[in-house]
């Protein structure tokens, strides 16, 4: 059954609210199951488990459902497989050295790949939905459930790119895999708090190439999966690294990995700040950033992603407030709302919906939520985006 739900941090829970969305860890074992009332005792146990945000029932608008384009079953399978080929692949490194990786490859990423073809499968049954839920993902967890969004979204656009099915299922494989190199990275690095020192930062950026090289000497890969782990921190201005490649010397792959990859880092809540709301994150990319990006893959990122997300509180430019009832692709930036409180704040006595896209009367002031700093290069590095 799906939940209607929206995003609060874990800060800002309270006792008597529901779940409305299981809290999973980076194996697939739940935490805490959707519909669960909370206590102070789960509150504290969330926080201990670095749990940063969690998706909460709306009371309020208890109908309004955010759709999944991919089932949480294939979710957690995926993220579950490629958890286990980290793990395996760490041992293989430490203990057998790169002369095992074909078997790891053959047995474990194996697994990875039916996963990645289960995504695809899901998502081509369904070519008008739109990404709204990013997976919570704890602190220890973040480069696992990042690296599954980003393959979800991935394989979104690449159907808005025309991709056939092949193509979609390298694009896929190569966005799961696409930090794969963070396994030779030290996790003092990784989990670090805060920027990075320059010898930090060009241990960490060497994760482009490791991923690159683990992946071609596996026998198991095309190259335009390799070129993915490879190229994903280029930029189309040039700038980025390991080769400092420009526009189409880039792989097309890696071009539409490396937008998804920034998206999700931007959304993503952090040890150092909460996540951007989608809205935000999409407007610093067009806007702050578009000289990064490929713009046939921005653009299609744009027509993917909920700007405000299904479940999302919204105040109107009547200083009303309003809950996100329904988006449609193409015309995400005027979604449907359901008017839940007048201005002066007190709840309507029968709320009633307007859809933005047939009214231009209504707009959206800002979200309900907590507001990251602005970005700025310090705010680049410290969010990983550079990495």
């Amino acid at each position: 059954m799906v939940l209607r739900v929206y995003r609060v941090s874990v800060s800002a829970l309270k006792p008597g609210m529901r779940i409305g969305r299981s809290v999973v860890d980076a194996t697939g074992r739940i935490l805490l199951t959707a519909g669960t009332v909370l206590k102070p005792s789960y509150i504290q146990y969330l926080k201990q488990r670095g749990i940063p945000a969690v998706y909460i029932i709306n009371e309020a608008a208890p109908d309004v459902s955010p759709p999944e384009v991919v089932s949480p079953e294939t979710r957690t399978r995926l993220a579950a497989e490629l958890n286990q080929a980290v793990v395996e692949l760490r041992e293989v490194m430490a203990t057998r050295g790169e002369a095992s990786l074909r078997h790891w490859a053959g047995v474990q990423l194996s697994r990875v790949r039916e996963a990645v073809a289960r995504v695809v499968d899901e998502i081509l049954r369904q070519p008008q939905a739109i990404y709204h839920l990013q997976e919570i993902r704890a602190i220890d967890d973040y480069t696992l459930q990042h690296s599954v969004d980003v393959c979800i979204l991935s394989v979104m656009m690449g159907v808005s790119l025309g991709y056939d099915e092949r193509k979609l299922r390298d694009l896929g494989l190569g966005a799961v895999l696409h930090d794969i190199g963070k396994v030779t990275v030290p996790e003092a690095i990784l989990k670090k708090p805060g920027p990075l020192t320059a010898d930090e930062r060009a241990e960490m950026q060497k994760h482009t190439t490791r991923g690159f090289e683990i992946l071609m000497r596996c026998g198991e890969f095309s190259f335009h999966v390799a070129h993915v782990a490879y190229q994903h921190h280029e930029r189309w201005c040039g700038g980025g690294y390991p080769r400092g490649l420009k526009g189409p010397e880039i792989h097309e792959l890696a071009r539409v990995v490396a937008v998804a990859d920034v998206y999700d880092a931007m959304t993503s809540d952090r040890v150092y700040r909460p996540g951007y709301p989608p809205e935000r994150a999409l407007r610093n990319m067009l806007e702050v950033l578009p000289d990064w990006f490929d713009p046939r893959a921005l653009a299609a990122l744009a027509e993917n992603v909920a700007v405000y997300p299904v479940g999302t509180l919204v105040e109107l430019n009547t200083g009303e407030t309003a809950v996100v009832t329904g988006v449609v692709k193409g015309r995400a930036a005027r979604p449907r709302v359901r008017i839940l409180r007048d201005p002066a704040g007190r709840p309507v006595p029968e709320p009633w919906e307007v859809d933005l896209a047939a009214d231009p009367t209504y707009w959206i002031v800002r979200t309900l939520t907590e507001a990251p700093p602005a970005l700025t290069p310090e705010l680049e590095e410290a969010a990983g985006l550079m990495d």
